[in-house]
């Protein structure tokens, strides 16, 4: 099962700069990890971007593991 990541439409300005996880919307000061690519288009302009998300959400979703540098533990 695949992550399912939010419209890029819907996401907040901090998520969309990439200063906020992409999953809980916690600021990303204690790093962050990739979390993939949130696809959104408003008419004819594109609006996907690459989101990240913080080491407690990323251990969660399996995007990195605990002890990996970026992940909670």
């Amino acid at each position: 099962m695949t992550l399912r990541l939010p419209d890029a439409t819907t996401l907040t300005r901090a998520q969309h700069s990439g200063w906020a996880c992409v999953l809980c919307r916690a600021p990303l000061t204690l790093g962050a990890v990739p979390a993939g690519r949130a696809e959104g288009h408003i008419g004819a302009v594109d609006l996907s971007i690459d989101v990240y998300a913080c080491p407690s959400c990323a251990v969660l979703h399996g995007l990195a593991e605990p002890n990996e540098p970026g992940g909670a533990g």
